[in-house]
């Protein structure tokens, strides 16, 4: 690991940390001032919003992949005619977002709750807003300024917590949420527009004319962008629709609001614990660097942590839930198991999906994506049907084993010529030793007492256990190289 991908993965931290901090802040706030019906509402409303991104067709993605790997003038063109879509993307976001949330505004559920026509116009054009404003900070992936990328994400999850609490404590209600979320955007767009005058002045932050450039890029890029777009739609799916389908079967208020806490919960995690991947993946477009030697070691990195992490949110969740949250929300034992474990299935192939992605090899990722979302449909729909949303949960964790966990694996492998057996029950050991450590642990604690803000600690303990074990097993698979700094040995001994 040299000192530059270190700061990366580093400022991905602090990027992710900052999501974490805002995410469990608001998990702590929004039942003091929502009702259950609001609060459900702005979840689905923000959980629709996810759905803009794809209007960028996945041009953004490969056009990043391609200015890391290119230099000179195809360089600039590449950067004109991201910044040509951006524009007129952003404009289509702007009638498309509103769109989106008053089409929902007409459900049964959002008509019970009662909010105003005019908030789900409003949330919807804070959406458009944070849609222009991530195509402008994700264009610095492509100039491999992934470290600023990461401090203007991490400043404007805070500026938004700010707004939000402000807005609350200002008895704004939910007139807060698109309030918090316009300033953040705005303030990102702005932080990003000066990275890019400064790194590349000749670049227009706004343009719209449709030059021959941009219609010879868009015929070249359009094939890759078209299988970015549907593995990007297909994700967006998977990572949704087992709550939507769940809320279409059971009708259950109470179940879907615990389901919607720690799918919350889980999201935050997922977030910073894939900065390794993401961290990895420009790395290996630009080929600077051995993809499938570095792609091993963060398999095992993650399957470390992720092991870890599991094994503290199945012995500790609840406990820090009932005292952090409310216990009204408290989810059933078993829909908590079935949703972690999926948590840990796909996390511990986030390394490999990001490397076929850094590759370039799209159509994989679609392949393996698409049959997952099918099978968790049918099956979800079939076993919600007699079990209830744990029907639903089992249905995808079932579809996710089956259509992505082993398949990407595969993919990896074969790309290298590797032997996909040994990659892949090496990465299963690590992360059942470091979770069945995690768990004892922090289960033991909240069993003997450790409840309330104690839970936490248990949590922590539980956590730190299963890192110990890890960076005691890197260190002794490095014995051999003495010579090398510390950490430098941790990771050679992964």
């Amino acid at each position: 690991m040299n000192a530059r991908f270190a700061r990366v993965i580093l400022s991905r931290f602090f990027a992710t940390g900052c999501s974490v901090v805002t995410g469990l802040i608001l998990l702590k706030l929004l039942p003091r001032y929502l009702t259950t019906e609001s609060f459900g509402v702005v979840g689905v409303v923000l959980v629709v919003l996810g759905y803009l991104p794809l209007l960028d067709g996945g041009f953004r993605l490969v056009l990043n992949r391609e200015l890391l790997a290119s230099t000179g003038g195809p360089r600039a063109e590449l950067l004109q005619f991201g910044q040509v879509l951006a524009t007129r993307l952003t404009l289509v976001a702007l009638v498309i977002g509103p769109l989106l949330t008053i089409a929902y505004s007409l459900s049964a559920d959002a008509h019970a709750a009662g909010l105003p026509f005019l908030f789900y116009v409003a949330v919807g054009m804070a959406g458009a807003v944070t849609f222009a404003s991530t195509m402008q900070v994700l264009t610095l992936v492509g100039l491999d300024r992934q470290g600023l990328m990461s401090f203007i994400q991490g400043g404007g999850s805070m500026l938004n917590l700010a707004v939000l609490w402000i807005g609350l404590h200002g008895h704004l209600g939910v007139w807060a949420f698109p309030l918090g979320q316009a300033t953040a955007a705005v303030g990102m767009w702005s932080a990003a527009t000066w990275c890019l005058r400064q790194l590349s002045p000749a670049t227009p932050v706004f343009r719209w004319d449709w030059a021959q450039t941009c219609q010879l890029l868009w015929i070249t890029h359009r094939r890759s962008a078209w299988a970015v777009c549907r593995m990007q739609l297909l994700i967006v799916l998977l990572l949704s629709l087992d709550l939507v389908l769940a809320g279409w079967i059971t009708h259950d208020g109470q179940g879907l609001a615990s389901w919607l806490i720690v799918a919350r919960v889980l999201g935050i995690g997922r977030g910073f614990l894939t900065s390794l991947g993401e961290a990895s993946w420009p790395r290996i477009a630009r080929g600077d660097t051995d993809p499938a030697e570095l792609t091993r070691r963060v398999l095992a990195l993650n399957a470390w942590i992720y092991g870890a992490v599991t094994g503290v949110l199945l012995g500790a969740l609840p406990a820090v839930l009932d005292w952090y949250v409310t216990t009204r929300w408290s989810p059933a034992p078993l829909l908590l198991t079935l949703l972690v474990l999926r948590f840990h299935a796909i996390g511990l192939t986030s390394p490999a999906s990001y490397h076929l992605i850094g590759s370039g090899d799209y159509r994989t990722m679609v392949r393996c994506v698409g049959t997952e979302l099918a099978l968790g449909t049918v099956g979800g729909l079939i076993a919600g049907w007699w079990f209830g949303a744990a029907g639903v949960a089992a249905a995808f964790l079932a579809a996710t084993g089956a259509g992505t966990f082993f398949p990407i694996f595969a993919a990896y492998a074969r790309r290298h010529h590797l032997a996909t057996g040994p990659i892949f029950c090496g990465i299963w050991i690590r992360s059942l030793v470091a979770g069945g450590l995690s768990f004892g642990c922090a289960h033991a604690l909240v069993i003997h007492g450790w409840q309330g803000p104690a839970s936490l600690a248990a949590a922590g303990a539980g956590g730190g256990a299963g890192l110990l074990l890890a960076a005691a097993f890197a260190w002794w698979q490095g014995r051999t190289q003495l010579h090398l700094p510390p950490l430098a040995r941790l990771w050679s001994g992964l």
